[in-house]
């Protein structure tokens, strides 16, 4: 069961079926294009939706590349963007070096100018895991595919061959019996 309070933006059929059929709030989908041409659209829609304070949260769904036998679903948070606890060993460095810094423009600037590169690269790293999975995926079932059309060659290649050398056997048991009967 999905929230009232969650709003999904899809790229791929699968996952606006998905969304559809949850009956769970589409604000968008993406489908119609090439996934990578979206990216940018998408994430205008995630920073104009979360700037403007619509949506408190952005996350991205998708699997990732473990290996070509493994692919792991990831929820990955884009918005706010988390910082990491630091190191002991970056604490202490930064305690040793602790100055206080003038940056021009203002922090606020250079959020502003890099907060859609970063979240452009989290799409586009999150669509183009999602698929080196589904060709991954594909690859692996067309090789057991390859694999079992093979295992049935084998068999029914047996098979004939079986049933040839008896109907073979079957015509020279005739002949034979018809030579001594004649006899």
């Amino acid at each position: 069961m999905v929230p009232d309070s969650v709003d999904f933006v899809t790229l791929g059929t699968k996952g606006e079926h998905f969304v559809v059929r949850s009956s769970a709030s589409l604000l968008a989908d993406f489908s119609d294009s090439e996934f990578i041409v979206s990216s940018q659209a998408v994430t205008e829609l995630f920073i104009q939706k979360f700037l403007s304070g619509t949506h408190k949260e952005v996350y991205l769904v998708f699997n990732t590349f473990v290996n070509s036998m493994k692919q792991e679903p990831v929820r990955r948070m884009v918005l706010p963007i988390a910082l990491s606890e630091p190191t002991e060993h970056a604490t202490q460095k930064s305690e040793e070096f602790h100055q206080e810094f003038q940056i021009e423009p203002s922090p606020s600037d250079v959020l502003k100018s890099l907060l859609p590169h970063y979240v452009e690269i989290q799409v586009r790293s999150a669509i183009l895991e999602a698929i080196a999975s589904e060709h991954s995926a594909r690859m692996v079932a067309m090789k057991n595919a390859t694999d079992n059309a093979r295992d049935l060659i084998e068999d029914f290649t047996l098979m004939y061959n079986r049933l040839r050398q008896e109907r073979i056997t079957y015509e020279i048991a005739d002949m034979v019996t018809a030579r001594f009967s004649m006899e």
